[in-house]
């Protein structure tokens, strides 16, 4: 793979492409120069610029250039190396987002805890993790060393901490998930519970009906035999984008094929398998507690994609012509979905749809 060059846009702005349209952009801090094209390993190793992570092109060169020279003029901001804006064109310059901080005391190292915070849901990468750029692959690594817990995920509020199975993070600088953190995770079945991976269906809170408020019943999904092994891609700059936002089954740099044993069943009683598909993963979506959608609303996993169903090979259709299985499906137990092959079938999910079943009631255990 070859090497991409900084090319320089204007005065210290450069990005991969050489243009304003960019998802990566570099600066140089102030004192620095460089020449017209700046290589990967040299903006790393010889200059102490910013990479900037962006969400949009940017507009107003002149006023960006401005603009970011003056955030990181902050003295807080002095071993910034790495910045996510999340309004890279303000009229007014004034930029926010979140950065991460580096020193050198050999080789680079993050000086600083770091939270990335997705809601009910954060990334922590800890002090003295290594940092370095890896020019095959064309992103940062971020490794913990003789430290495996110092990169993890906290989930409810740090009730939970979910470790890394590589102990390495990485930060593309290429494609379509540039400047996203991604790493491996191995998921236990209780940790599909801390995640809160399934669907919800949404009903009135019966104690709040005039106030809109909103209660959910979960139907979990799956019901692993061994651990569930995924890719968390996690855009800091947008958690809601299903297309940098995710926790994929299939990672590309160690594809592998995984049969999942779920809590779907046939009206028999035979437990359905799943294997996720190329597109298959699980997305953050809001878990309102209300009619009206709140910024501040919990987010839970849920399913994406497609998936082919597995059952018994052994099944006999009960009629002649009849479908050979019958999964159930909805809340009420009474609704299938017949197939006459137990091969080739795909369950695709697809979130965000309607799930408020209005004037729906709830046994005394609140279970479905």
């Amino acid at each position: 793979m070859l090497t991409p060059t900084l090319k320089q846009i204007s005065g210290p702005l450069y990005s991969l492409t050489g243009t304003l349209a960019t998802k990566v952009a570099y600066f140089l801090r102030s004192g620095q120069a460089a020449g017209s094209e700046l290589s990967l390993v040299d903006s790393w190793e010889k200059y102490s610029g910013c990479y900037i992570f962006l969400n949009q092109p940017i507009i107003n060169q002149t006023l960006f250039n401005t603009a970011i020279q003056f955030f990181l003029s902050d003295p807080a901001y002095s071993d910034v190396r790495f910045v996510w804006l999340t309004n890279p064109n303000d009229a007014g310059g004034r930029f926010y987002g979140e950065v991460l901080k580096t020193y050198r005391p050999d080789s680079y190292k993050v000086k600083e805890v770091k939270i990335f915070d997705f809601h009910n849901l954060a990334c922590l990468i800890g002090k003295d993790t290594a940092i370095s750029l890896n020019t095959a692959k064309n992103w940062f690594e971020i490794t913990t060393g003789n430290t495996p817990k110092s990169i993890h995920l906290i989930i409810k509020r740090g009730q939970t901490k979910l470790y890394l199975v590589n102990t390495l993070l990485r930060i593309p600088l290429l494609g379509d998930q540039a400047g996203c953190l991604q790493f491996g995770v191995s998921l236990r079945e209780a940790d599909l519970d801390s995640l809160d991976i399934g669907l919800r269906l949404f009903i009135d809170n019966k104690d709040y009906i005039k106030f809109n408020y909103l209660d959910s019943l979960r139907y979990p999904i799956f019901n692993p035999e061994t651990n569930i092994s995924l890719l968390a891609n996690l855009d800091p700059l947008d958690q809601f984008n299903y297309a940098r936002t995710f926790f994929s089954f299939l990672d590309p740099e160690n594809p592998n094929t995984q049969e999942i044993k779920s809590y779907f069943c046939t009206n028999l009683g035979e437990q359905i398998k799943l294997t996720p598909q190329s597109d298959a993963k699980l997305v953050l979506t809001s878990r309102r507690s209300a009619k009206a959608q709140d910024s501040n609303d919990a987010v839970y996993l849920t399913p994406s994609g497609r998936f082919t169903i597995s059952t018994p090979a052994n099944i006999v259709p009960p009629l002649p012509n009849s479908p050979v299985i019958r999964l159930i499906c909805g809340t009420s137990g009474i609704e299938y979905l017949g197939s006459k092959d137990t091969s080739n079938n795909v369950i695709e999910f697809l979130p965000d749809q309607r799930a408020y079943a209005s004037g729906y009631k709830v046994n005394p255990s609140n279970d479905l």
